[in-house]
């Protein structure tokens, strides 16, 4: 029985790599002048996520058989406040210094850097506020564990510009061989972790130092190949700050989710939870590089054009993702009965979920608004689709439980295809 499971997931997994390459190849075809520049681009970017998601796969296996669930949901759960103490910086800077890095202002790196360091306090306070409270209720591994992310988070946020730097450049071999060397890095430690310890604050120790490392190390290397004279654009802090101030609501409602369930269910499901939504999130991580590959150019382009060509590009994109999201579906079965046993309860979540893995399309009309920097109708989104999805998460969650997180989940996703659309068509 195991390896006809084993034959079915070769060939299904055969097959998804050949609709992943189709894809590609269709996204070649936005625009005949775009051919070549979305064909290097997104090939390296699609290998980059393609090398991420796997081994953010191999990674969940070693979780799955060496760390509990209890143990991994409480890790997954203070990863999630970490990310919304983390987003109290300039977190926006990373979409701004890529517009002024595709201009020529390369001295806009090191500025941006210091910057964010300097607007890192709320981080500082935050997360020492937190800490602080559960050491007084006598809980060392929060505790210690946000203890460990106050003092990384900063750097972390300041030094991953280098990878705003190389998008502005249109060096996407660059930043998909750092990426992938620091991807790869970080879940070798954390697997050893896992192997040899698997206590909590080993694994957040492990989780924030790493995240350091891998993003100090090319922003130092980029910052040597910079001229001192180089032109720097003050003004990317007053953009960067307009999207920071967004980026909070939106970290708040990417991580509710997860917040929740552990609050209100434990840390079990959680776990159960996060080993479901995990491989569909994965898959919309590597469709999301066409919309950063497009970053750079729809910068240069004029507005009124781009949106005479987009409806297009989105029915060819959405037509391959819906290709995809029904062979995952069909596969999640043999994938959890074979490789994940201890969390087949996560196989009916994961099959829903994939149902909206085709509302990545929406990431092209708001990369759209982001590189024309349409701070109104960037505005209405964010509030509009944040709010909603902390309201429907609050109230489903605590009606249905894991099944209210994914139904939050699923409404949010349609939504976040159908606002920015409709905002980009209204633009003028």
């Amino acid at each position: 029985m195991a390896s006809t499971h084993r034959g079915m997931l070769k060939k299904s997994m055969q097959y998804l790599r050949t609709e992943l390459h189709r894809l590609l190849r269709l996204s070649e075809r936005f625009t005949k002048t775009d051919m070549v520049y979305l064909a290097k681009g997104g090939g390296w970017l699609t290998f980059g996520q393609g090398a991420g998601s796997l081994s953010a796969f191999v990674l969940s296996i070693v979780f799955a058989n060496y760390v509990s669930k209890e143990t991994y949901g409480i890790y997954k759960y203070i990863i999630a406040v970490g990310s919304i103490i983390g987003s109290i910086s300039l977190t926006g800077l990373g979409l701004s210094l890529t517009q002024a890095i595709a201009k020529g202002y390369y001295g806009s790196l090191e500025y941006s850097f210091k910057k964010n360091l300097t607007w890192s306090a709320g981080i500082f306070i935050a997360g020492l506020l937190v800490g602080g409270y559960y050491l007084l209720k006598g809980n060392w591994i929060f505790g210690i564990s946000f203890f460990i992310l106050t003092i990384c988070a900063p750097i972390t946020n300041g030094a991953s510009l280098y990878n705003a730097f190389l998008s502005g450049k249109k060096d996407f071999k660059r930043y998909t061989l750092y990426w992938v060397v620091g991807n790869i890095f970080t879940t070798t430690a954390l697997m050893l972790t896992a192997w040899l310890n698997g206590s909590v604050i080993a694994l957040i120790a492990v989780y924030f130092i790493s995240a350091v490392l891998v993003n100090l190390v090319p922003y130092i290397k980029l910052l040597r190949e910079i001229p001192k004279n180089a032109p720097l654009d003050t003004n990317v802090i007053t953009y960067g700050k307009y999207l920071s101030v967004m980026n909070i609501i939106t970290a708040i409602a990417g991580n509710i989710d997860k917040i929740l369930v552990f609050q209100l269910l434990g840390p079990a499901p959680l776990a159960i939870y996060n080993f479901a939504i995990g491989i569909p999130e994965q898959i919309r991580a590597v469709l999301k590089g066409v919309s950063r590959v497009a970053l750079p150019k729809f910068s240069e382009r004029p507005f009124v054009e781009i949106k005479q060509s987009l409806l297009h590009k989105m029915i060819i994109f959405g037509g391959g993702a819906i290709m995809i999201s029904i062979v995952y579906i069909a596969l999640a079965p043999f994938i959890y009965k074979l490789i994940f046993p201890q969390y087949t309860e996560s196989i009916i979540y994961s099959q829903i979920i994939a149902l909206s893995i085709f509302t990545v399309i929406g990431g092209i009309p708001l990369t759209v608004l982001q590189a024309h920097a349409r701070k109104n109708e960037l505005g209405w989104y964010t509030m509009t689709t944040n709010i909603i999805q902390i309201i429907l998460t609050l109230t489903l969650i605590g009606w249905y439980g894991l099944w209210g997180a994914i139904l939050a989940t699923m409404i949010n996703r349609l939504l976040s295809l159908i606002i920015p659309s409709v905002l980009l068509a209204r633009a003028k």
